[in-house]
Protein backbone atom coordinates (compact mmCIF):
# COMPACT_ATOMS: atom_id res chain seq x y z
CA UNK A 1 0.00 0.00 0.00
CA UNK A 2 1.66 3.74 -1.57
CA UNK A 3 0.14 6.83 0.58
CA UNK A 4 -0.45 9.01 -2.33
CA UNK A 5 -0.60 12.69 -1.63
CA UNK A 6 -2.54 14.40 -4.46
CA UNK A 7 -2.70 18.09 -4.54
CA UNK A 8 -5.11 20.19 -5.99
CA UNK A 9 -5.78 23.69 -6.20
CA UNK A 10 -9.70 24.21 -5.95
CA UNK A 11 -12.56 22.33 -5.15
CA UNK A 12 -14.57 23.57 -7.90
CA UNK A 13 -16.14 21.37 -10.90
CA UNK A 14 -13.37 22.10 -13.58
CA UNK A 15 -12.04 19.48 -16.12
CA UNK A 16 -8.71 18.61 -13.71
CA UNK A 17 -10.66 18.43 -10.37
CA UNK A 18 -13.46 16.37 -12.07
CA UNK A 19 -10.45 14.23 -13.13
CA UNK A 20 -8.94 13.59 -9.86
CA UNK A 21 -12.45 12.55 -8.38
CA UNK A 22 -12.94 10.37 -11.38
CA UNK A 23 -9.67 9.14 -10.79
CA UNK A 24 -10.12 8.31 -7.15
CA UNK A 25 -12.78 6.63 -7.85
CA UNK A 26 -11.42 4.15 -9.95
CA UNK A 27 -8.39 3.27 -8.13
CA UNK A 28 -7.69 0.52 -6.56
CA UNK A 29 -7.54 1.35 -3.12
CA UNK A 30 -5.33 -2.08 -2.21
CA UNK A 31 -2.70 -0.41 -3.94
CA UNK A 32 -2.81 2.86 -3.23
CA UNK A 33 -4.27 5.16 0.19
CA UNK A 34 -5.14 8.53 -1.51
CA UNK A 35 -4.66 12.17 0.81
CA UNK A 36 -6.03 15.26 -1.22
CA UNK A 37 -4.56 18.64 -0.49
CA UNK A 38 -6.54 20.94 -1.68
CA UNK A 39 -7.05 24.86 -1.60
CA UNK A 40 -11.08 25.01 -1.28
CA UNK A 41 -14.18 23.59 -0.63
CA UNK A 42 -16.48 22.88 -3.60
CA UNK A 43 -18.42 19.76 -5.12
CA UNK A 44 -15.78 18.02 -5.69
CA UNK A 45 -14.36 17.90 -2.27
CA UNK A 46 -17.78 17.04 -1.24
CA UNK A 47 -18.16 14.19 -3.72
CA UNK A 48 -14.24 12.72 -2.60
CA UNK A 49 -15.22 12.91 0.79
CA UNK A 50 -18.89 10.81 -0.09
CA UNK A 51 -16.12 8.51 -1.24
CA UNK A 52 -14.35 7.94 2.05
CA UNK A 53 -10.62 9.85 0.97
CA UNK A 54 -9.22 11.79 3.21
CA UNK A 55 -9.45 15.37 2.10
CA UNK A 56 -8.02 18.23 3.76
CA UNK A 57 -8.15 21.75 2.89
CA UNK A 58 -5.72 24.26 3.14
CA UNK A 59 -6.91 27.66 2.05
CA UNK A 60 -3.58 29.13 1.59
CA UNK A 61 -2.96 27.18 -1.45
CA UNK A 62 -6.00 28.93 -3.26
CA UNK A 63 -3.39 32.61 -3.34
CA UNK A 64 -1.79 31.49 -6.51
CA UNK A 65 -4.71 31.47 -8.54
CA UNK A 66 -5.08 35.21 -8.26
CA UNK A 67 -2.02 35.84 -9.79
CA UNK A 68 0.53 39.02 -8.96
CA UNK A 69 -1.43 41.84 -9.94
CA UNK A 70 0.18 44.30 -7.18
CA UNK A 71 2.94 44.26 -4.87
CA UNK A 72 0.91 43.87 -2.04
CA UNK A 73 -0.69 41.02 -3.61
CA UNK A 74 2.64 39.86 -4.86
CA UNK A 75 3.51 39.80 -0.54
CA UNK A 76 0.13 38.32 0.19
CA UNK A 77 0.85 35.16 -2.05
CA UNK A 78 4.26 34.77 -0.98
CA UNK A 79 3.38 34.38 2.69
CA UNK A 80 0.18 32.44 1.64
CA UNK A 81 2.82 29.88 -0.36
CA UNK A 82 4.89 29.89 3.12
CA UNK A 83 2.40 29.03 5.07
CA UNK A 84 0.76 26.34 2.42
CA UNK A 85 4.38 24.69 2.54
CA UNK A 86 4.61 24.24 6.59
CA UNK A 87 1.15 22.62 6.23
CA UNK A 88 1.53 20.55 3.69
CA UNK A 89 4.80 19.34 4.67
CA UNK A 90 3.11 18.65 8.30
CA UNK A 91 0.53 16.33 6.05
CA UNK A 92 3.84 14.42 4.21
CA UNK A 93 4.97 13.40 8.20
CA UNK A 94 1.30 12.76 9.32
CA UNK A 95 0.13 10.66 6.98
CA UNK A 96 3.76 9.21 5.70
CA UNK A 97 3.26 10.09 2.58
CA UNK A 98 5.13 8.36 0.14
CA UNK A 99 4.70 10.10 -3.46
CA UNK A 100 3.33 13.34 -4.33
CA UNK A 101 0.77 13.84 -7.69
CA UNK A 102 0.03 17.21 -8.12
CA UNK A 103 -2.87 17.54 -10.37
CA UNK A 104 -3.01 20.61 -12.88
CA UNK A 105 -0.10 23.06 -13.58
CA UNK A 106 -0.61 25.72 -10.12
CA UNK A 107 -0.08 22.27 -7.90
CA UNK A 108 3.02 21.81 -9.81
CA UNK A 109 4.79 25.11 -7.90
CA UNK A 110 4.08 23.06 -4.47
CA UNK A 111 5.32 19.37 -5.89
CA UNK A 112 8.35 21.03 -6.66
CA UNK A 113 9.31 22.46 -3.67
CA UNK A 114 7.98 19.50 -1.58
CA UNK A 115 10.05 17.32 -3.49
CA UNK A 116 13.33 19.45 -2.45
CA UNK A 117 12.75 19.80 1.11
CA UNK A 118 11.71 16.26 1.27
CA UNK A 119 13.11 14.03 -1.71
CA UNK A 120 9.33 11.96 -1.99
CA UNK A 121 9.10 11.14 -5.80
CA UNK A 122 6.67 13.51 -7.81
CA UNK A 123 4.14 12.58 -10.65
CA UNK A 124 3.00 15.50 -11.72
CA UNK A 125 -0.67 15.45 -14.23
CA UNK A 126 -0.72 18.74 -16.37
CA UNK A 127 -4.05 19.33 -18.15
CA UNK A 128 -3.30 22.63 -19.76
CA UNK A 129 -1.10 23.06 -22.86
CA UNK A 130 1.82 25.44 -21.93
CA UNK A 131 0.75 28.31 -24.48
CA UNK A 132 -0.90 31.66 -23.66
CA UNK A 133 -2.64 33.09 -21.73
CA UNK A 134 0.53 31.87 -19.95
CA UNK A 135 2.80 34.25 -19.69
CA UNK A 136 6.66 33.28 -21.40
CA UNK A 137 8.29 33.61 -18.18
CA UNK A 138 5.31 31.55 -16.57
CA UNK A 139 5.92 28.90 -19.04
CA UNK A 140 9.86 28.58 -18.55
CA UNK A 141 9.71 28.54 -14.86
CA UNK A 142 6.99 25.68 -15.30
CA UNK A 143 8.78 24.16 -17.51
CA UNK A 144 11.76 24.62 -15.40
CA UNK A 145 9.97 23.13 -12.24
CA UNK A 146 9.43 20.01 -13.91
CA UNK A 147 12.53 19.17 -15.20
CA UNK A 148 14.13 19.69 -12.19
CA UNK A 149 11.56 18.28 -9.40
CA UNK A 150 9.09 15.64 -11.62
CA UNK A 151 10.25 12.08 -11.39
CA UNK A 152 7.01 11.94 -14.56
CA UNK A 153 4.60 14.42 -15.93
CA UNK A 154 1.53 12.41 -17.46
CA UNK A 155 -0.29 14.84 -19.98
CA UNK A 156 -3.86 13.74 -21.74
CA UNK A 157 -2.49 13.75 -24.98
CA UNK A 158 0.01 13.31 -27.46
CA UNK A 159 -0.53 16.78 -28.58
CA UNK A 160 0.12 17.75 -25.45
CA UNK A 161 3.07 15.73 -25.14
CA UNK A 162 4.70 17.07 -28.17
CA UNK A 163 4.34 20.90 -26.77
CA UNK A 164 6.22 19.64 -23.45
CA UNK A 165 9.17 18.02 -25.57
CA UNK A 166 9.08 21.25 -27.66
CA UNK A 167 9.12 23.42 -24.38
CA UNK A 168 12.08 21.33 -23.39
CA UNK A 169 11.11 18.38 -20.91
CA UNK A 170 12.98 15.71 -21.98
CA UNK A 171 11.09 12.83 -24.00
CA UNK A 172 12.15 9.96 -21.68
CA UNK A 173 10.08 11.98 -18.83
CA UNK A 174 6.65 13.40 -20.08
CA UNK A 175 4.16 10.13 -20.97
CA UNK A 176 0.81 10.47 -22.67
CA UNK A 177 -1.66 9.09 -20.88
CA UNK A 178 -5.66 9.35 -22.38
CA UNK A 179 -8.09 10.23 -19.72
CA UNK A 180 -10.99 7.63 -18.72
CA UNK A 181 -14.10 7.33 -18.46
CA UNK A 182 -17.26 5.24 -16.82
CA UNK A 183 -19.24 3.70 -19.59
CA UNK A 184 -21.91 2.60 -16.92
CA UNK A 185 -22.80 5.95 -16.11
CA UNK A 186 -23.66 6.82 -19.56
CA UNK A 187 -25.83 3.65 -20.89
CA UNK A 188 -27.72 5.10 -23.76
CA UNK A 189 -30.13 1.96 -23.50
CA UNK A 190 -31.66 3.88 -20.56
CA UNK A 191 -34.90 6.32 -21.20
CA UNK A 192 -33.56 9.22 -19.37
CA UNK A 193 -33.51 11.15 -22.46
CA UNK A 194 -37.18 11.41 -22.97
CA UNK A 195 -37.38 12.47 -18.74
CA UNK A 196 -35.22 14.96 -19.61
CA UNK A 197 -36.58 16.57 -22.84
CA UNK A 198 -39.80 16.18 -21.07
CA UNK A 199 -38.30 18.27 -18.05
CA UNK A 200 -37.20 20.56 -20.11
CA UNK A 201 -40.35 20.78 -22.49
CA UNK A 202 -38.90 19.68 -25.84
CA UNK A 203 -40.98 17.55 -27.79
CA UNK A 204 -39.40 13.90 -28.59
CA UNK A 205 -39.26 15.15 -32.32
CA UNK A 206 -37.49 18.53 -31.90
CA UNK A 207 -34.05 18.67 -32.91
CA UNK A 208 -31.84 19.10 -30.18
CA UNK A 209 -28.00 19.81 -30.12
CA UNK A 210 -25.78 21.07 -26.67
CA UNK A 211 -22.73 21.99 -25.52
CA UNK A 212 -21.31 21.47 -21.96
CA UNK A 213 -18.55 23.90 -20.92
CA UNK A 214 -17.10 26.50 -18.33
CA UNK A 215 -17.58 30.02 -19.56
CA UNK A 216 -14.07 30.75 -20.50
CA UNK A 217 -13.39 32.98 -24.17
CA UNK A 218 -11.27 29.44 -25.38
CA UNK A 219 -14.54 27.43 -25.07
CA UNK A 220 -16.03 29.02 -28.17
CA UNK A 221 -19.61 29.35 -27.38
CA UNK A 222 -20.00 32.70 -29.06
CA UNK A 223 -19.03 30.60 -32.56
CA UNK A 224 -22.13 27.86 -31.48
CA UNK A 225 -24.17 31.00 -30.93
CA UNK A 226 -23.07 32.61 -34.44
CA UNK A 227 -23.59 29.35 -36.19
CA UNK A 228 -27.26 28.72 -34.63
CA UNK A 229 -28.59 31.41 -37.15
CA UNK A 230 -27.24 29.23 -40.01
CA UNK A 231 -28.60 26.12 -38.55
CA UNK A 232 -32.07 27.87 -38.15
CA UNK A 233 -32.44 28.36 -41.27
CA UNK A 234 -33.30 24.08 -42.03
CA UNK A 235 -34.10 23.30 -38.89
CA UNK A 236 -36.28 26.36 -37.23
CA UNK A 237 -37.32 23.97 -34.06
CA UNK A 238 -33.88 23.59 -32.96
CA UNK A 239 -33.74 23.67 -29.14
CA UNK A 240 -29.85 24.10 -28.18
CA UNK A 241 -29.20 23.42 -24.48
CA UNK A 242 -25.51 25.09 -23.14
CA UNK A 243 -24.33 23.15 -19.72
CA UNK A 244 -22.01 25.02 -17.51
CA UNK A 245 -21.32 27.82 -15.45
CA UNK A 246 -18.80 30.59 -14.66
CA UNK A 247 -16.68 29.15 -12.09
CA UNK A 248 -14.67 31.46 -11.12
CA UNK A 249 -15.16 35.58 -10.23
CA UNK A 250 -12.86 36.19 -13.69
CA UNK A 251 -15.32 33.62 -15.95
CA UNK A 252 -18.10 35.92 -15.11
CA UNK A 253 -17.78 38.51 -18.30
CA UNK A 254 -17.24 35.91 -20.24
CA UNK A 255 -20.41 34.60 -19.30
CA UNK A 256 -22.55 37.94 -19.32
CA UNK A 257 -20.83 38.74 -23.06
CA UNK A 258 -22.17 35.21 -23.96
CA UNK A 259 -25.78 35.84 -22.77
CA UNK A 260 -25.72 39.34 -24.07
CA UNK A 261 -24.91 38.16 -27.67
CA UNK A 262 -27.64 35.32 -27.07
CA UNK A 263 -30.21 38.39 -27.47
CA UNK A 264 -28.07 40.46 -29.91
CA UNK A 265 -28.95 37.01 -32.60
CA UNK A 266 -32.21 36.86 -30.96
CA UNK A 267 -31.84 33.33 -29.90
CA UNK A 268 -33.63 33.75 -26.49
CA UNK A 269 -36.16 30.77 -27.95
CA UNK A 270 -33.75 28.64 -29.21
CA UNK A 271 -31.01 28.80 -26.13
CA UNK A 272 -31.08 27.67 -22.90
CA UNK A 273 -28.26 28.29 -20.33
CA UNK A 274 -29.01 25.16 -17.72
CA UNK A 275 -26.44 26.06 -15.54
CA UNK A 276 -23.85 23.27 -14.20
CA UNK A 277 -25.08 20.15 -13.83
CA UNK A 278 -24.67 17.01 -11.54
CA UNK A 279 -26.53 15.02 -13.81
CA UNK A 280 -24.82 15.77 -16.60
CA UNK A 281 -24.73 11.98 -18.13
CA UNK A 282 -28.80 12.57 -17.96
CA UNK A 283 -28.00 15.75 -20.15
CA UNK A 284 -26.32 13.93 -23.65
CA UNK A 285 -29.52 11.73 -23.13
CA UNK A 286 -31.59 14.64 -24.30
CA UNK A 287 -29.26 15.53 -27.21
CA UNK A 288 -29.35 14.51 -30.48
CA UNK A 289 -25.19 15.15 -30.60
CA UNK A 290 -22.83 17.03 -28.90
CA UNK A 291 -20.86 20.52 -30.09
CA UNK A 292 -17.92 21.15 -28.74
CA UNK A 293 -16.45 24.57 -30.82
CA UNK A 294 -13.20 25.25 -28.90
CA UNK A 295 -11.18 27.85 -30.55
CA UNK A 296 -7.84 26.73 -29.28
CA UNK A 297 -5.76 23.58 -28.22
CA UNK A 298 -8.02 21.73 -26.15
CA UNK A 299 -6.14 18.75 -24.85
CA UNK A 300 -8.65 15.98 -24.18
CA UNK A 301 -11.86 17.00 -22.73
CA UNK A 302 -13.43 14.40 -20.96
CA UNK A 303 -17.08 16.12 -22.01
CA UNK A 304 -16.40 14.50 -25.76
CA UNK A 305 -15.52 11.48 -23.79
CA UNK A 306 -18.74 11.30 -21.92
CA UNK A 307 -20.64 12.48 -24.87
CA UNK A 308 -19.34 9.51 -26.80
CA UNK A 309 -19.90 6.99 -24.23
CA UNK A 310 -23.53 8.07 -24.51
CA UNK A 311 -23.63 6.87 -27.82
CA UNK A 312 -23.77 10.76 -29.29
CA UNK A 313 -21.46 11.51 -32.21
CA UNK A 314 -19.71 15.13 -31.24
CA UNK A 315 -18.84 17.68 -33.52
CA UNK A 316 -16.24 19.62 -32.87
CA UNK A 317 -12.70 21.84 -33.61
CA UNK A 318 -9.61 19.71 -34.69
CA UNK A 319 -7.32 21.40 -32.21
CA UNK A 320 -5.12 19.70 -29.94
CA UNK A 321 -5.65 16.15 -28.25
CA UNK A 322 -9.62 15.89 -30.16
CA UNK A 323 -8.36 14.13 -32.97
CA UNK A 324 -7.59 11.49 -30.98
CA UNK A 325 -10.91 11.00 -30.02
CA UNK A 326 -13.50 11.86 -32.57
CA UNK A 327 -12.47 9.39 -35.64
CA UNK A 328 -13.25 12.06 -38.63
CA UNK A 329 -16.40 10.62 -40.21
CA UNK A 330 -16.50 7.85 -37.82
CA UNK A 331 -17.36 9.03 -34.36
CA UNK A 332 -18.22 12.82 -35.53
CA UNK A 333 -16.94 15.26 -37.40
CA UNK A 334 -14.30 17.72 -37.20
CA UNK A 335 -14.04 21.36 -38.06
CA UNK A 336 -11.90 24.40 -38.25
CA UNK A 337 -11.86 26.28 -35.34
CA UNK A 338 -13.26 29.35 -34.71
CA UNK A 339 -15.56 29.18 -37.94
CA UNK A 340 -19.22 29.11 -37.49
CA UNK A 341 -19.92 28.11 -40.98
CA UNK A 342 -17.90 24.91 -41.01
CA UNK A 343 -19.54 24.08 -37.75
CA UNK A 344 -23.30 24.76 -38.77
CA UNK A 345 -22.68 22.54 -41.89
CA UNK A 346 -21.07 19.82 -39.91
CA UNK A 347 -24.34 20.29 -37.38
CA UNK A 348 -26.48 19.96 -40.65
CA UNK A 349 -24.80 17.03 -41.77
CA UNK A 350 -25.80 14.96 -38.88
CA UNK A 351 -29.18 16.77 -38.19
CA UNK A 352 -30.19 15.84 -41.71
CA UNK A 353 -29.60 12.82 -41.56
CA UNK A 354 -30.89 10.42 -38.40
CA UNK A 355 -29.16 7.25 -39.60
CA UNK A 356 -25.73 9.21 -39.98
CA UNK A 357 -26.56 10.39 -36.34
CA UNK A 358 -26.88 6.70 -35.23
CA UNK A 359 -24.25 4.65 -36.55
CA UNK A 360 -21.62 7.75 -35.78
CA UNK A 361 -23.28 7.06 -32.12
CA UNK A 362 -22.81 3.54 -31.97
CA UNK A 363 -19.25 3.48 -33.04
CA UNK A 364 -18.50 6.47 -30.92
CA UNK A 365 -19.68 4.49 -27.47
CA UNK A 366 -17.33 1.44 -28.83
CA UNK A 367 -14.79 3.86 -29.61
CA UNK A 368 -14.66 4.94 -25.58
CA UNK A 369 -15.31 1.01 -24.46
CA UNK A 370 -12.02 0.01 -26.19
CA UNK A 371 -9.73 2.63 -25.52
CA UNK A 372 -10.71 5.30 -22.55
CA UNK A 373 -12.07 3.74 -19.60
CA UNK A 374 -10.78 4.38 -16.26
CA UNK A 375 -9.20 0.50 -15.60
CA UNK A 376 -6.85 1.25 -18.54
CA UNK A 377 -5.65 4.76 -17.35
CA UNK A 378 -4.94 3.21 -13.54
CA UNK A 379 -3.75 0.42 -14.52
CA UNK A 380 -1.17 2.69 -16.70
CA UNK A 381 -0.71 4.98 -13.78
CA UNK A 382 0.08 2.32 -11.05
CA UNK A 383 3.11 1.55 -13.30
CA UNK A 384 4.60 4.67 -13.15
CA UNK A 385 4.00 4.69 -9.24
CA UNK A 386 5.83 1.58 -9.12
CA UNK A 387 8.55 3.01 -11.61
CA UNK A 388 9.22 6.06 -9.71
CA UNK A 389 9.04 4.93 -6.20
CA UNK A 390 11.46 1.88 -6.61
CA UNK A 391 14.05 4.71 -7.18
CA UNK A 392 13.38 6.48 -4.45
CA UNK A 393 15.11 6.84 -0.89
CA UNK A 394 14.53 3.96 1.01
CA UNK A 395 13.82 5.91 4.18
CA UNK A 396 10.30 7.60 2.31
CA UNK A 397 9.04 4.21 1.90
CA UNK A 398 7.10 4.24 5.01
CA UNK A 399 4.82 1.16 4.95
CA UNK A 400 4.63 1.02 0.99
CA UNK A 401 4.70 -2.35 -0.82
CA UNK A 402 5.20 -2.80 -4.56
Amino acid sequence: MRRVLYLCLHGQPGGAELYLASLLEAMDRTRVEPVVAVGSEGPVVARLRRRGIAVVVLPAMRFLLRGARSPATAAQNVVAYIRAMQALRRLLAEYRIDLIHANGEPAVKYAGMLQLVSARPVVCTLHEPMLPPLSRAHRWLLAATMRRFCDVVVVPSHANRDLLIRAGLPESKVLSLHNGVDPTRFDPSTDAGAIVRGHHGVAPDRPVIGMVARFEPIKGHDILLRALPLIRERHPRLRCIIAGDALFPEERPWKEAIHSLTAELRLQDCVEFSGWRDDVARHYFALDLLVHPCVQHDSLPTVILEAMAAGRPVVASAVGGIPEIVEDGVTGLLVKPGDPRSLADAVLALLDREDLRLRMGASARARVLDLFRWPVHVKALLEIYDRVTARAPAFISTGASS
